[in-house]
């Protein structure tokens, strides 16, 4: 309970299903009917509201969590018919996680914990347990459950976005629309590779070939430290980047989206090879060519043209591409992004290196 005058805040997974009511049960055994105000999909909650006769006792919401990592927690549940609670310790094993979002807990939580509270051992509620998994790490948000990994919406979170619930606005994670140029996330360097047409970084007037140099503040040099600082923000909201372009750094304001339009991925109408630059100049030392060969920078050079297609009669076998509009092109993964998330109908314009001369093409995949 988060307001005396009947607003609630629960786990959103108990209205992921029809459901022909939903009950709330008080400590005295009263049942009263909840409605559906709003939910923060980006946080997995959702805020209802019932009509008690009397005001109900609410909890205070911390604005901040001072609990140290390693410090015991208990999450708090209830189960069955009788609603017997239910406690399961731990340690606050991190903060910060799923991309920013969440409090992690070695507490073995099952779905009777989903919607109680995190607290410490000073009976501070410092979050709100949800299903939740890593990217990737199963098919389903439940998965996890009573495996020793526990996700909590951290308190202070929820108290700030109390006011936007209770006026029945919800709540959707914040899209930017950057595609970076590396594959590895993990990988040095923030250059992108491309910008989401219709973007709010387009709009903004980030372009392909920038780096990202901070978000909010916060220094990033790889991609995901870029998700790790954008994952907290919601739809709507404004964030300051840093970025670079030609040795210039700028500041833009973005505000972010809850949807982009999906891509219409584009098509030049070649084959291409990605193969080592063996233009580069090789140490024939007994010591350093292996290594000198593997660092060696990559080309993408055209094996063939498709009849018909956009490419026909401009690009020939054997062009190395080098530039397409403001993105250097060293690798099969960068032109593959460009051409994903291309705009239709626009042209493009690829520089070549053809023989010993440079070629500008233009065209519209």
């Amino acid at each position: 309970v988060v307001d005396a005058k009947g607003f609630i805040v629960a786990s959103d997974i108990i209205v992921r299903r029809p459901s022909a009511s939903i009950l709330v049960v008080l400590p005295d055994e009263t049942r009263l009917a909840a409605k559906i105000v709003a939910r923060d999909y980006h946080r997995g909650l959702v805020m209802l509201r019932v009509k008690p006769e009397s005001p109900m006792v609410s909890i205070q919401l911390p604005d901040s969590v001072d609990t140290a990592v390693g410090s015991t927690v208990v999450a708090v549940g209830r189960y069955g018919g009788d609603r017997s609670p239910m406690v399961s310790s731990g340690i606050l094993s991190a903060t910060g996680r799923l991309e920013g979002t969440m409090l992690q807990s070695d507490a073995r939580v099952s779905p009777s914990f989903y919607g109680g509270p995190l607290v410490d051992l000073y009976g501070n509620a410092i979050g709100v347990v949800v299903p939740a998994v890593a990217a990737g790490g199963a098919p389903d948000d439940t998965s996890w459950y009573d495996s020793g990994i526990a996700f909590a919406v951290p308190t202070p979170v929820l108290n700030s976005k109390l006011k936007r619930l209770m006026e029945g606005t919800d709540i959707r994670k914040g899209l930017i629309g950057i595609v970076p140029k590396s594959k590895d996330p993990y990988a040095d360097g923030t250059e992108l590779a491309a910008v989401r047409n219709r973007s709010p970084a387009e709009k903004a007037g980030i372009k392909p070939g920038d780096s990202v140099r901070s978000i909010s503040g916060k220094p990033v040099r790889m991609f995901q430290q870029i998700k790790q600082a954008l994952g907290p923000y919601d739809a709507g909201e404004e964030i300051e980047l840093e970025v670079e372009r030609d040795g210039k750094t700028r500041s833009v304001s973005v505000t972010l989206a809850e949807s982009i339009p999906p891509l219409q991925p584009q098509r030049l109408g070649v084959w291409l090879a990605e193969v080592a630059n063996d233009t580069a100049e090789q140490d024939e030392s007994e010591d350093s060519s292996d290594q000198t060969r593997d660092a060696a920078p990559s080309q993408v050079t055209v094996r063939a043209v498709v009849p018909e297609t956009a490419a026909d009669g401009k690009m020939m076998p054997g062009d190395v591409i080098t530039r397409i509009d403001e993105t250097e092109i060293t690798d099969l993964e960068t032109i593959g992004r460009l051409m994903i998330t291309a705009v239709p109908d626009d042209e493009l314009e690829i520089s070549v290196q053809r023989g010993d001369e440079t070629v500008g093409v233009k065209l519209v995949p």
